[in-house]
């Protein structure tokens, strides 16, 4: 509606002088609308009829001010058909601008500054119970359904356009009664006829679905941005000629070009010239088909020069007459994937060539078991069934299985498909093979997950197990046989440690497996065997790798026991040795019941003592020992005198226990190495073994003889009885048994036919020195107890001092029929006897005394040499000997001066060189005698603790006419003053002897040129005479 309305209504307002409110109360209107009216706001055809009747005024000319009124009935006369026109076309001119602002969806209202009233266009606003007249009556009513944060800045605005702004535009969110949204609001500033602002015109939009719809885009836009950002995918559009129009960033990252140096090439100028030709036939084919196409992949070349693989998905675009427009899509960088494809052929490859050359069966299938993905090669040896079959049917495995093992395996897969298949481990089973032969197999398989987590494969591998299977049963087997074993088996290492012994280890021996595990095998030594018999044991190991013999072992107890023995040597695969195994037998009943078996074969069973077979085989022993150490046996023949007498006057078990009790005799008499046999009847026979001559045998012989003078006594009954002996020597008299004993039974009759309780010798002439020899001996022990023996002296004579300075005590027999007997002839048989130790400890006490004596007497007695035999130095104490007798005559030890003969000294050096020492430490002199006639070592000599060498008279006696005689004296001088000792001369008879010695600076003399040997008395007379 124009403005001239709102001035035409005014002026009828002021004619009529009427308030505004009156006049609204008279057309009951609110003063909100008038008001609207008065400043042109539009008006209904039913309130404009109502004001043209209330001020009787035309409709044109309230609407166009034509036709002014005057006087009463204005609205009649000459107008009134204009009037009708006009006002119809003004009706029908507000009728559409009301449509046209209520198709806009705008709500129109005025704000009149100087009222300060706010009038709404009731026509555009949205319908609510109360007008917005009424609601919004003024500006603060509409500021207060704005947001309070808004309420400030639309203040503001409104300010502004008063202030001179024209108009203005915002979108604020507002609460009307209508309801709530957000609304665009459009202002304008309002003037008077003077262009002064007077108030604000304003019109309200709801723009919230539209604002909602900008939100929603916004953040569909947002999102994809974000999408493009953490993608590593490139977006591309390329146009009908196949060129890049629009990459996204991401493309430099693929391909090291920024999005500008790709924009205008196409995908081909980015590839290599053959990858570029194959690829574009394949992007032609896909623009023929006008279908999307997805992963399509092709090979580019990087900035740098390196090949990239890509990947791009696309949607083709066409216009609305099919037109091809292009292609928008995706690139993606897929090098890392193929590279990973390339890895897992790789890898499948080899695991394929692995599969294909082992013994195990490896399988992959789906988790329900019922499809076979692969299997591999050894399948068919082990199943004997092939491949194929298996893909075909995949439970046809399952057809192999023993009757017997079928139902755990089935329960066990139906267990483990319907339940964690995390860890799989079939139970051993067994297949029949298509040749009915069987096999065991062991089975285990793992879950196979893809890269959501989920299980969509099972692996395994199956494991033809019949080996080990029978060699369980088999160890089983040997541990059984080991525990049980009656042998007792010991393992060691090879350093000989116990490693496991079985239980009659444990029975035979003693000990625990505690006790032995860890220890030397050595523990069960007995040091029955020498080292030499070890030596050979581990010989045999190393060259046969096996050996067997008997060993006698020791229990834990101490007792030795013999056993069987069987070692084996264990090897690896190399060769090498790892362990020895020892199976040994106890044959302690064995052997005893061998010795019994012996014992019945070899001894006779009424004597116990050796048979006829053993003594030949102990003979023949003997005589082999003699041969190799060039000594003499002595075989005596025993005859009981008269015994067939004692058995046919006191029976048989007397004649038994008569026998019995002449083996117990012989037996007492001999020395440990001699035997006695038992030949049957009443014939013995006796060997004498390393007898020095026949002599020897002689002696032997007259102790059995002896031991018969006392009678027998069995019972009540007491026999006398004797034995006739005969006597073999060899080499002599034979060189073999048989005629050792041959001769000895031919001496043995020789003597009973002489008158019984006799021995003969084989030779005759033997026999007369054989008892010479006996009786030479008995009188030794006569001599011994009667004080037969005598001490003589021979001086020592010093060149330098001129005179007797000591004497060597020399033993003489004054038999009392024979007179006086040379030592070489009894001090042999003393030795042997072993009367030389009491004999010498007398002699040695009897010089000591005598020594003593005459240096208390003030005689020149600077020393007396005293021989000791080779058994008193190793069966007697002679240092305690020694020691004793000093202690006894109080001669003092540096007076006393022991010799030893050079050959003794030289054959038990080892034994005796410490009772020297000994001797040596008591300040005891020591000498060697005749030195010369043995083989002394220089070694053995500088380590002897010695003071004196003894030239024999045997190299004295010829020293001036033989010139090795002579050699040999002058070299063992200057050889023993080099070495610090004294020298003495043997055997000087006359002076050119003595003046030879002593320029060769022999230190004394000794012989028949100063006195022979004398007694005590004589030699006392020449001590005073010098």
């Amino acid at each position: 509606m124009d403005m001239g309305f709102g001035k035409r209504l005014s002026q009828l307002v002021g004619e009529q002088d009427l308030s505004p409110g009156e006049l609204a109360k008279a057309l009951g209107v609110s003063r909100q609308s008038l008001h609207s009216w008065l400043n042109g706001g539009n008006i209904s055809t039913a309130k404009l009829n109502r004001l043209t009747q209330y001020f009787h005024v035309s409709k044109r000319w309230l609407a166009e001010g034509e036709g002014a009124p005057t006087g009463e009935n204005t609205g009649q006369g000459i107008y009134e058909v204009q009037a009708r026109e006009l006002i119809q076309d003004v009706v029908n001119s507000e009728a559409r601008l009301s449509l046209a602002v209520k198709a806009t969806g705008l709500i129109i209202w005025e704000y009149d500054l100087y009222s300060d009233e706010l009038l709404w266009s009731e026509e555009t606003c949205p319908y609510c119970e109360t007008p917005f007249s009424e609601v919004y009556p003024n500006m603060d009513s509409l500021v207060e359904a704005l947001e309070k944060p808004d309420r400030a800045g639309f203040r503001e605005l409104i300010e502004r356009l008063l202030s001179g702004d024209q108009k203005g535009y915002t979108e604020l969110p507002l609460n009307l009664s209508s309801g709530t949204g957000i609304y665009g609001i459009w202002v304008a500033c309002r003037f008077d006829g003077m262009g002064r602002p007077n108030g604000v015109i304003g019109a309200l939009q709801d723009i919230t679905k539209r604002k909602q719809a900008e939100f929603a885009l916004l953040k569909s836009e947002t999102r994809y941005r974000d999408l493009l950002e953490v993608s590593s995918d490139s977006i591309c559009e390329v146009g009908p000629d196949a060129r890049y129009t629009y990459v996204s960033s991401k493309i430099e990252g693929m391909l090291g070009y920024t999005p500008e140096e790709v924009i205008g090439k196409t995908p081909f100028d980015l590839m290599p010239r053959d990858e570029a030709e194959r690829v574009s036939a394949v992007y032609d084919a896909i623009v023929e088909s006008g279908k999307p196409f997805k992963g399509l992949e092709y090979v580019s070349r990087h900035k740098t020069g390196r090949l990239v693989y890509l990947e791009t998905s696309g949607i083709l675009k066409f216009d609305q007459e099919g037109g091809y427009l292009g292609y928008r899509g995706v690139v993606r960088d897929i090098t890392g994937r193929k590279q990973m494809e390339e890895n897992l052929r790789a890898s499948e490859q080899n695991f394929r060539q692995l599969t294909e050359h082992i013994r195990e069966v490896f399988w992959l299938v789906t988790p329900d078991w019922q499809k076979i993905i692969y299997v591999s090669p050894a399948y068919e040896k082990v199943w004997g069934r092939s491949c194929e079959s298996l893909y075909q049917k995949p439970l046809s495995w399952l057809d192999a299985i023993h009757p017997d093992d079928l139902s755990r395996v089935a329960d066990y897969i139906t267990e483990k498909s319907q339940g964690d298949l995390t860890d799989i481990e079939f139970p051993e089973y067994r297949i029949v093979l298509p040749d009915r032969s069987v096999r065991w197999i062991k089975a285990m398989g793992y879950p196979v997950r893809n890269t959501a987590g989920e299980i969509y494969r099972i692996a395994g591998m199956a494991e033809d197990i019949t080996d080990r299977k029978q060699d369980e049963d088999e160890f089983r087997l040997a541990i059984s046989v080991f525990e049980n074993a009656s042998e007792g088996i010991l393992i060691t290492d090879v350093d000989s440690r116990i490693l496991r012994v079985n239980r009659a280890f444990s029975e035979i021996t003693g000990y625990s497996p505690q006790d032995v595990i860890g220890q030397k095998a050595g523990l069960l030594r007995s040091q029955h065997h020498d080292d030499s018999f070890y030596q050979r044991l581990w010989a045999t190991l190393a060259e046969k790798g096996h050996w067997s013999g008997e060993i006698w072992n020791r229990r834990k107890d101490g007792e030795v026991f013999p056993v069987w023995q069987n070692i084996s040597a264990v090897h690896d695969q190399q060769g090498n040795i790892t362990q020895y195994i020892g199976i040994f037998s106890d044959i302690t009943e064995q052997k005893l019941s061998e010795e019994r078996i012996s014992r019945l074969a070899h001894y006779d069973v009424l004597t116990d003592l050796p048979n006829r077979l053993l003594f030949n085989t102990l003979c023949e022993h003997a005589l082999q020992q003699a041969q190799r150490e060039g000594h003499q046996v002595a075989v005596l023949y025993l005859d009981l005198d008269h015994f067939k007498h004692i058995n046919d006057a006191f029976g048989h078990p007397v004649g038994d226990k008569v026998l019995w009790d002449v083996g117990v005799r012989v037996r007492s008499i001999l020395r440990e190495e001699d035997t006695v046999a038992h030949l049957g009847g009443d014939e013995f026979a006796v060997i004498l073994e390393r007898v020095p001559d026949a002599g020897a045998a002689a002696v032997a012989a007259e102790k059995i003889l002896s031991v018969f003078k006392q009678p027998i006594r069995i019972g009540s009954q007491t026999l006398q009885t004797s034995v006739s002996m005969g006597i073999s020597v060899f080499p002599e008299d034979g060189t073999d048994v048989s005629t050792l004993l041959k001769h000895a039974d031919t001496a043995m009759y020789r003597s009973k036919s002489q008158g019984r309780g006799a021995f003969s010798f084989y030779r005759k002439e033997m026999t007369a020195v054989a008892y010479e020899r006996v009786k030479l001996e008995a009188g030794l022990r006569e001599a011994l107890e009667q004080d037969q023996f005598r001490v003589y002296y021979q001086p020592k004579y010093s060149p330098v001092e001129g005179k007797i300075v000591g004497a060597e005590a020399l033993i003489r027999w004054l038999h009392p029929e024979e007179g006086i007997i040379s030592p070489l002839r009894f001090i042999p048989i003393a030795e042997e006897s072993g009367l030389i130790i009491p004999i010498g400890e007398w002699v040695l006490r009897t010089a000591c005394a005598q020594a003593a004596q005459w240096r208390r007497s003030g005689l020149p007695m600077e020393h007396i040499a005293v021989n000791v035999a080779g058994p008193q130095m190793m069966r007697g104490n002679i240092v305690a000997t020694i020691e004793r007798i000093l202690a006894e005559t109080g001669l003092e030890p540096g007076a006393l001066e022991i010799e030893v003969t050079e050959t003794f000294i030289m054959q038990q050096a080892k034994k005796t060189i410490s009772s020297l020492e000994r001797l040596r430490s008591l300040g005891v002199g020591l000498a060697i005698d005749d030195f010369g006639t043995g083989y002394s070592s220089l070694a053995y000599l500088k380590q002897l603790p010695i003071d004196r060498l003894k030239i024999d008279r045997s190299f004295v006696k010829d020293i001036l006419d033989d010139p090795e005689n002579r050699a040999i004296t002058t070299a063992v001088i200057s050889l023993g003053h080099s070495l610090g000792l004294k020298i003495t001369a043997e055997g000087i008879e006359n002076q050119e002897q003595a003046r030879f010695l002593y320029a060769l600076q022999c230190d004394e003399g000794q012989g028949y040129l100063y006195s022979p040997p004398v007694p005590a008395e004589e030699f006392e007379v020449l001590l005073r005479g010098q």
